[in-house]
């Protein structure tokens, strides 16, 4: 099972388009980086991303690192790592983050120095990134899969984990399919095993919400 990749921001002491622009100004100042601002489609004056380059070649092919304002919210931006390969390919969650590291945090010595500042990277812990139900939900979940077959649901089985979809459909509960697939895999099932429920679990969701829609339609008539 492939690491799911944290979350990294930094809370920033100015506007998201100044620490932008403080940034870009400072990576072309070391001499380490290649900065290219990356304009928003709508606004031509405004900047929606800073794309870093490290100059230095490193063992990850063509690494770069984003600087991405939040949509609505002045006090933090995101910080995205990418690359044309990785190694190893997918990354780990160890590799994801001292590739960030690497990247960010010269810059963010040399930003605390010249501003005054303590800015750091908050990193998502590696536990964090795991999926996580509400109390009910996970009670729901619990009941399936703990006296379930593992390797063939029984026709009880199939009752219970119907249920859940139900449950998760008729209670908005945010999950996505990759959720469902990791919490099965944790919970003892196969890859493969957990991947059909997983789909079937992403199809009877949607079909649930799909008749939810409808009859509210024909309410409105």
């Amino acid at each position: 099972m492939k690491d799911r990749l944290p979350r990294i921001t930094i809370k920033i002491d100015t506007t998201p388009e100044e620490f932008l622009r403080r940034i870009e100004t400072l990576a072309k100042e070391i001499g380490e980086y290649l900065a290219e601002a990356e304009w928003d489609v709508v606004d031509a004056t405004k900047v929606a991303a800073l794309k870093i380059r490290p100059i230095l070649v490193t063992q990850h092919r063509e690494l770069v690192g984003w600087i991405i304002p939040i949509p609505d919210l002045e006090s933090r931006v995101n910080l995205e790592v990418r690359a044309a390969r990785w190694h190893p390919d997918p990354p780990t969650y160890k590799v994801y983050v001292e590739a960030a590291r690497s990247i960010f945090k010269p810059l963010m010595s040399h930003y605390n120095s010249q501003y005054g500042t303590s800015r750091k990277l908050q990193i998502q812990s590696r536990v964090a990134t795991e999926p996580r139900l509400p109390l009910m939900s996970s009670q729901v979940f619990d009941q399936f899969v703990e006296p379930a077959n593992k390797s063939a649901l029984r026709n009880r089985d199939w009752q219970r984990f119907y249920h859940f979809i139900w449950h998760c459909t008729a209670h908005n509960v945010i999950v996505s399919r990759d959720d469902v697939h990791r919490l099965l895999m944790h919970a003892g099932f196969s890859i493969e095993h957990a991947a059909d429920l997983a789909d079937i679990f992403e199809h009877g969701r949607n079909l649930l919400i799909h008749r939810r829609k409808r009859e509210k339609t024909k309410e409105q008539l």
